[in-house]
């Protein structure tokens, strides 16, 4: 039999073709369609927010229930169809194409007096394309503090918020961008607040502080169990060292900056980076540090590499699995709101806390902590003559200060009943540690609401 030898550019040619077949192919074998004969796209129910609504939802009907068992893709049993959305808001949420006096959200900034020029803009990058006289709203308009699906609402109008039983702190993480009296209001009634057994409790969504499960440090004066939230990002090149903060199970807060280098995993429950086991005095000791692979990372939408000033310097990752909580491990409390509010301005002693880089880059092997004082911004924005937006000025004191290993570490600050909070995350500081400079920390109160609508089961 006689081989012909194909030409080098038609060989080429010929590979080439053969590869875009392939990701058609494969392309297409993700595709289906939806109970109601829609288009649509097999994923976990969990990343479809109109399959995790229904799933969520605590007194299903027996059609919702039919409605999900008939969404399942063939011969992919673990997947679910989940309708393409029809748009995708500004923010990048998945939307459908609307009157804007049919969309609550939308409506609320449209008829709000003396809008800003962010609002105005927004308005504008909501129009539907092909359709300009519809809109992009977003469904669900909003996820409450624990993962319920709701909808924007004056305070005084949504009962759950209202209830004398309702602890203050859950209506404070429910306030949105919108305006200091609007709210997430739940489409279904909160579970009751169980406290304790926080084994039971490690979901993706951040606890209730109320449930005794975040800010608690299980033992005081022991060192090794200082902090337990704080997490190390692992890199291919582990010449790069940054930090993090679990807050729930399932993600961990960073600075967005920290995942221009994609990191592979997260180690949680370390103290000495250099030893197997972690013992002070062979008295305090910890259980073996856990790392767990990384699924997913968020950059907030509006953080730019190349900004000098780091604003939107955040993160969300997301772990591959669920994370257990012990003694050595257990997630912080976000914020209740601006740090003004909750007494920092009058007790400004903040606390940072990582494995830091030395002046000549090499990191600390064991865990350290400091005390910084609060900043007055517009000192800070002075002194460092950038455009400082949501950030937060600490530090300054010589010799004592965060350094560069501890970018997307926690700002935190310690409530009087004991609970410790994340107040900002570190962007940057000195080039030379504790050389008086103050650092700059995204200030996390101002993202409360991006974080928990980005949040998913």
């Amino acid at each position: 039999m006689k081989t012909v030898k194909l030409p080098m550019r038609r060989s080429w040619i010929l590979w080439v073709t053969l590869l875009l077949c392939a990701v058609v192919n494969a392309q297409n074998s993700n595709r289906c369609k939806t109970p109601l004969g829609e288009d649509g796209v097999c994923q976990r129910y969990q990343d479809c927010p109109k399959l995790n609504n229904i799933a969520m939802k605590p007194d299903k009907s027996c059609e919702e229930y039919k409605h999900l068992w008939d969404s399942r893709c063939p011969e992919k049993s673990d997947l679910f169809c989940c309708p393409e959305p029809e748009c995708y808001t500004p923010l990048g949420d998945d939307g459908v194409c609307k009157r804007i006096q049919d969309c609550n959200i939308l409506n609320k900034f449209a008829t709000q007096p003396n809008k800003s020029c962010e609002v105005y803009k927004h308005l504008w990058d909501s129009r539907c394309p092909e359709k300009s006289d519809l809109f992009c709203c977003p469904e669900p308009e909003c996820y409450t503090p624990d993962g319920i699906p709701g909808q924007y609402a004056n305070f005084r109008d949504c009962l759950e918020l209202r209830g004398e039983s309702q602890d203050i702190n859950f209506a404070l993480n429910s306030q949105s961008m919108i305006g200091y009296f609007v709210v997430c209001c739940g489409l279904w009634p909160r579970p009751a607040i169980v406290r304790g057994n926080c084994i039971n409790m490690n979901t993706a969504f951040p606890p209730d502080i109320e449930t005794l499960c975040c800010g608690i440090e299980a033992t005081a004066g022991n060192k090794i169990i200082e902090q337990p939230w704080l997490a190390i990002l692992n890199y291919q090149n582990q010449k790069r060292l940054c930090a993090g903060s679990l807050i729930s199970s399932k993600y961990v807060l960073t600075a967005a900056h920290c995942t221009i280098t994609v990191p592979i995993s997260v180690t949680l429950g370390e103290y000495n980076r250099n030893t197997t086991t972690d013992c002070i005095y062979d008295k305090d000791c910890a259980e073996d540090p856990v790392t767990i692979k990384i699924e997913h990372i968020l950059n907030h939408h509006k953080y730019d590499p190349t900004d000098r000033a780091y604003r939107n310097d955040i993160s969300l990752i997301r772990l591959e699995k669920s994370v257990p909580y012990t003694d050595f491990i257990r997630p912080i409390c976000l914020p209740l709101g601006e740090p003004e509010d909750v007494g920092i301005s009058t007790n400004p002693k903040l606390t940072t806390a990582g494995w830091g880089m030395s002046d000549s880059m090499a990191a600390f092997d064991v865990k350290f902590k400091v005390n910084l004082p609060l900043v007055d911004l517009a000192v800070c924005t002075a002194s460092l003559d950038l455009p400082l937006y949501r950030q937060i000025c600490a530090g300054g004191v010589k010799n004592n200060d965060s350094c560069s290993g501890d970018f997307g570490g926690p700002l935190m600050y310690k409530t009087t009943k004991g609970r410790n909070h994340i107040v900002g995350i570190l962007n940057f500081g000195s080039k030379t540690c504790g050389d008086g400079q103050p650092s700059v920390y995204t200030r996390v109160s101002r993202y409360n609401a991006w974080i928990y609508r980005k949040i998913r089961p």
